[in-house]
């Protein structure tokens, strides 16, 4: 496939790089590490696709049908072509659990 679908802008390409930082994901390792319940997505793309909700005022639908036909959107949540992307009301469990206030 063309590297060009793979992509990303400016904006999307710096905020990439902030969120590579590990130090990002500590309060959230550390609030809300669990051993019991069904496994859930990984931290840093839960909230790479946050960036995107809240970034192109999507809703959750949205937001998970963009990112499932996106290679670019896949690429910034750091997702493979087979990756699976997460339903929307795992999206917003999550939102409560980790207390966003504009879910």
């Amino acid at each position: 496939m063309p590297s060009q679908l793979f992509q990303m802008n400016e904006e999307l390409s710096q905020v990439d790089k902030l969120l590579d930082d590990e130090r990002i994901f500590v309060p959230f390792r550390e609030r809300f590490r669990t051993c019991v319940g069904r496994h859930t997505i990984i931290m840093s793309i839960y909230l790479r696709m946050r960036y995107l909700k809240n970034r192109y005022q999507m809703g959750y639908e949205t937001l998970v049908k963009e990112v499932k036909d996106s290679f670019t959107r896949r690429c910034f949540c750091h997702l493979s072509l087979e990756g699976r992307v997460s339903d929307d009301t795992t999206l917003i469990k999550l939102t409560h659990k980790y207390g966003g206030q504009h879910a």
